[in-house]
């Protein structure tokens, strides 16, 4: 009762600003882990779903259309140039973002797509721990801003620090087990 054409709708209120406001993209990838959490494996639907996340072409949306491949196990259909794209879209501090300011949100999005593809195309995960860095001492250190909206900020932020974190971890162990053989 949710779809609409090739998306599927938030709730059946016009009038809502989430329905309104919200990608597709992101809407289906909510739909498809919902899916996942109710026990369907929404892969045995993949040519069905595949229509409604449409062309990969549109920029804004690809961060989540890369994850709903992933999702419906199609991952071999994406090409390292999108992948190129997102890697593209990295600011000095290290975030992720369409506009010059940073973002943790869409640092979180792109930093788990960069890792869901790392096979494709590796990714240097040392400005993003730079700014997951800066950014909690920032929420840290304000007590006074302390609310929701952070304590979301300050979860996407470990999130990703424990991706980072691991592949930090993976190139130590390679480096020292690599100088163990040697010596």
């Amino acid at each position: 009762s949710l779809r609409k054409g090739n998306t599927f709708l938030h709730c059946q209120n016009k009038d809502c600003d989430v329905c309104n406001n919200i990608l597709p993209a992101k809407t289906l990838y909510y739909v498809l882990e919902i899916f996942s959490l109710l026990g369907i494996d929404v892969r045995t639907n993949r040519d069905q779903f595949r229509l409604y996340i449409g062309d990969k072409k549109k920029k804004s949306t690809l961060i989540f259309k890369l994850i709903c491949f992933k999702l419906l196990d199609l991952e071999l259909e994406v090409k390292e140039k999108e992948i190129q794209f997102l890697q593209q879209l990295q600011k000095a501090n290290g975030s992720f973002s369409f506009n010059q300011m940073d973002n943790i949100n869409t640092t979180f999005w792109v930093a788990y797509d960069l890792e869901l593809y790392s096979w494709l195309l590796d990714y240097s995960p040392s400005g993003i721990y730079s700014f997951i860095g800066i950014k909690l001492k920032e929420i840290l250190n304000n007590q006074e801003n302390w609310n929701s909206i952070k304590l979301n900020e300050v979860s996407k932020l470990i999130i990703i620090l424990s991706m980072v974190w691991r592949k930090f971890i993976d190139e130590i162990e390679r480096v020292l087990f690599k100088q163990l053989e040697k010596d």
